[in-house]
């Protein structure tokens, strides 16, 4: 009887968990890889505006020399 009792589990119960387990791991991944390509973005966009503003000032620098 306390055999039976420990066989006894209700699946319900644990396919549901285990689904919410697995979409807690899916969306923990997603939201990591989300987080990683906003922080490359921002970091992109910084360096793209610093190296256009340099070009800009360098064209400048060279129009000036050839004046």
């Amino acid at each position: 009887m306390e055999l039976e009792a420990l066989i006894d589990i209700n699946l319900r119960k644990l396919l549901t968990s285990i689904i919410l387990l697995l979409s807690s791991i899916f969306m923990y991944i997603v939201t990591d890889i989300l987080v990683f390509l906003f922080i490359s973005f921002i970091l992109a966009l910084i360096v793209s505006l610093n190296l256009y503003f340099y070009i800009k000032k360098r064209k400048r620098e060279i129009r000036i020399k050839e004046i």
